[in-house]
């Protein structure tokens, strides 16, 4: 999709769950992104590669519509009209509908001044940021490089993703709660990026 679901499942979450338990929640989020991640490789085992595209595209058809009709709204109706109110406040007289769209199509950009409010909105964006630049090409040239040093087929990729995706899942279910209980929040950042 071209917004990420990760995003806005994780701020639907914080809208419902209690804070004590949004650490382990989040967890299951992502073990489960790690579960497809996990299985999705074994489709081009026994499916063609239009046949993978074909299964994905009707993955993702499936979710939306599932979102559309069966997703509720998180945020209770008072906060939501709060949120509502504050942003038509905010928002300034446009004098032509130029300056509305100008306002509309720059306001993502006003908002991710979000991320220059304090020190540890800078140095997490960053990190985060370089982690999924280096998350992304290590996976992807270790994908290249066992192809052509080693001869791995789709199969042979299949079972490391399989490998990666339940450790993955096991870390996101299992250990990071206790984690976070023992070493911190702190401290479990800077062990996930290390």
């Amino acid at each position: 999709g071209a917004i990420s679901w990760v995003a806005v499942s994780l701020s639907a979450m914080s809208d419902v769950i209690k804070p004590e338990w949004r650490a382990p929640s989040f967890g299951l989020v992502i073990a489960g992104f790690s579960a497809g991640f996990a299985l999705s490789p074994f489709l081009a085992v026994y499916l063609s590669h239009l046949g993978v595209s074909v299964a994905s595209l009707l993955i993702l058809v499936g979710s939306f519509g599932y979102a559309v009709l069966r997703l509720p709204e998180t945020l209770d109706r008072d906060s939501a009209e709060r949120a509502r109110g504050r942003r038509i406040s905010e928002s300034p007289a446009f004098d032509s509908p130029s300056d509305r769209w100008r306002y509309v199509l720059l306001r993502p950009a006003r908002e991710l001044m979000i991320l220059n409010r304090s020190r540890l909105f800078r140095l997490l964006s960053s990190l985060a940021f370089f982690s999924g630049i280096v998350g992304s090409a290590d996976i992807t040239l270790f994908v290249y490089y066992v192809e052509e040093q080693y001869g791995f087929d789709d199969r042979d990729i299949a079972r490391l993703f399989a490998i990666k995706g339940v450790a993955g899942m096991v870390i996101q279910t299992l250990l990071l709660k206790e984690l976070v209980s023992r070493i911190g929040e702190r401290r479990g950042i800077i062990l996930a990026f290390s």
